[in-house]
């Protein structure tokens, strides 16, 4: 089963790899947790400081393990710095400290935060269910691999009724018509059938619909849900697109047996070995439209390689090491 990872950059020092962090990493991944580490993401020939700015850009929070190595990993470092900072100046970002050694300073910047010490790194349990309460924000354990259910209600994190309720006819549009779609006018339509179905439609005029849509669009695409395309048709925005992030929010919440759906997809590719949309599409029983985001979702994520036509050239390690684990229950 398939579920919504948080994103979480793994900061530390080279040397406590092998001894802490590999397993520690797996652990994360098998309590529902995308744990970023630098083995499992960068591959041969890539260039280490695109692919690290890159996890840390595209991480919700940050973790960092605090040992008597760290201080000696000039790069690790500079990690903790670009953390540090974006744990103070953005809100929604935040640090949680891991010790594994005594007698460690932790930066006076985030020395206030509640961090977890690890005594016996063998034998961590407790520590580590505590560390995922944290990043997933609950008081209470939820199923392994499955975040709890308030983590998956269906309004946009940070967002308000207006915005999740137009993301939502966004997502049945691009349903019919493909997530790669340009929505321009047909945003204008979304916004009239938004504000009709809670307005007497008489009272509503232009002007209030694009304002809404304006607002809407801005919070939306800030939070990554969906991006411009930069083709202006006279409308007081330019036409937008759905994002990778933004389809997998709708598909998992506005799609029913979603879960279900994207393992037979995964079961499909990796077990049967059916790389071709054609042969997935008659397998798989769902629209060809839904397929390809799923695919490109896959392909976005790195599990796969594939054509333009969202034919399957090959599972890449990382894709065999995600869907093993899902398709084996060590989600």
């Amino acid at each position: 089963m398939m579920v919504d990872y948080p994103k979480v950059f793994i900061c530390h020092s080279s040397e406590d790899k092998e001894t802490f962090v590999e397993i520690f990493a797996n652990n994360l991944f098998k309590k529902g947790i995308d744990a970023w580490v630098d083995k499992y993401e960068i591959k041969l020939g890539e260039s280490i400081i695109e692919k690290v700015n890159e996890g840390l850009k595209n991480s919700d929070k940050g973790v960092i393990i605090f040992s008597k190595n760290l201080n000696k990993s000039l790069f690790a470092l500079a990690e903790v710095d670009s953390l540090i900072y974006r744990g103070i100046y953005e809100k929604s970002y935040f640090v949680i400290p891991i010790i594994i050694d005594d007698d460690v300073e932790i930066p006076e910047l985030i020395n206030h935060v509640s961090g977890v010490k690890i005594n016996n790194l063998e034998d961590y349990d407790e520590e580590l269910d505590r560390i995922c309460d944290i990043i997933f924000g609950r008081y209470e354990l939820s199923v392994i691999g499955e975040p709890p259910s308030y983590y998956r209600l269906n309004q946009i994190p940070n967002c308000t009724k207006q915005d999740t309720e137009i993301f939502r006819k966004m997502g049945e549009y691009c349903l019919q018509n493909g997530f790669e779609a340009e929505l321009d006018f047909v945003l204008l339509d979304i916004g009239w059938e938004y504000l009709e179905d809670i307005r007497d439609k008489t009272s509503i005029n232009q002007e209030e619909v694009e304002d809404a849509l304006v607002d809407t669009l801005d919070v939306l695409e800030e939070h990554g849900y969906i991006k411009s395309h930069g083709a202006n048709v006279g409308l007081p925005f330019v036409s937008k697109g759905f994002t990778s992030k933004g389809f997998y929010f709708y598909f998992k919440h506005f799609i029913d047996d979603s879960d279900k759906i994207c393992k037979g997809v995964i079961s499909a590719i990796y077990n049967d070995k059916k790389f071709e949309v054609d042969e997935l599409e008659s397998s798989c029983s769902i629209s060809l439209n839904l397929l390809n985001a799923i695919i490109r979702l896959f392909k976005e994520k790195e599990f796969i390689i594939c054509d333009n036509r969202y034919n399957i050239l090959k599972i890449t390690p990382k894709g065999k090491r995600y869907f093993n684990n899902l398709l084996n229950g060590n989600n």
